[in-house]
């Protein structure tokens, strides 16, 4: 084969591949995962409930919220003691979506994902799965797209006050760099102008200065530290509490008779 047809025939495939380029996600683009059943479902069962309902405390997020949900049988993840002690005095739903990038989130948001009524506070902790290396997004990216996600709720909910929590470290090497770096751009933000608070969790995870993987499920099983257990959203609920207590105008501290 000649260097001119070689060149052709590349040519060839490098313009065929530009509609895929074009349509490449971004992380502060909306994006529907509709096409996932499972995703699906959740997203149907839950839009009655948001129309209809009211809620003091909506927790957006991905599967680190999600498993908030879980029930055991193991007590690493049975997490309903914790939300009785910190969110089941407050009228608190659980919009966490397994799997779900910034851009699944934002897609959530302005197609009926979240509640017609204003909460009192709203929790965000979403950007883990941006890490993934086939996205190619970078740490200052992700933290860019969860300061949209924030704009738009505070478009919606002018008086809602916006939490919004740090990233937690991982056991997958080369994320660590991407939520360190998205962390960061997060903590150097003004949150003011949207009604927000920035409150970091990577330090709760270390010990040492090393990662803590007691305090994730999958260590557990002989897995890679990704979710925290029930051990580890303790920490992340005590820490949220004061300005989500502040939020929600209560003192702070766990629920009556914890």
């Amino acid at each position: 084969m000649t260097v001119g047809r070689r060149w052709r025939q590349s040519l060839v495939l490098w313009l065929l591949a530009l509609p895929l380029l074009a349509a490449a996600p971004r992380p502060d683009q909306p994006a529907s995962r509709l096409d996932k059943p499972f995703w699906s479902r959740q997203f149907a069962q839950q839009k009655p409930l948001l129309a209809r309902g009211r809620y003091d405390v909506i927790l957006l997020g991905d599967s680190l919220t999600h498993e908030l949900t879980l029930t055991g049988p193991q007590s690493w993840v049975d997490f309903r003691p914790l939300w009785q002690t910190w969110f089941a005095c407050h009228r608190t739903i659980d919009l966490g979506f397994p799997g779900d990038t910034t851009a699944n989130l934002l897609w959530r948001i302005e197609n009926g994902g979240v509640p017609v009524v204003a909460p009192k506070a709203a929790v965000v902790l979403i950007g883990t799965n941006n890490n993934r290396p086939a996205l190619g997004w970078t740490g200052t990216e992700t933290a860019s797209a969860i300061r949209v996600i924030v704009a738009r709720l505070h478009d919606r909910y002018k008086a809602t006050r916006i939490i919004v929590l740090g990233i937690p470290p991982n056991g997958y090497i080369g994320a660590d760099a991407k939520i360190d770096a998205a962390n960061a751009a997060l903590a150097a933000m003004d949150w003011s102008g949207l009604n927000a608070v920035y409150v970091p969790t990577a330090d709760l995870f270390e010990t040492n200065g090393q990662l803590d993987t007691s305090l994730f499920r999958e260590p557990h099983t002989g897995g890679r530290a990704l979710h925290p257990d029930v051990a580890g959203w303790q920490k992340i609920a005590a820490r949220l509490n004061p300005p989500l207590a502040q939020a929600l105008g209560v003192p702070p501290g766990p629920c009556p008779a914890h």
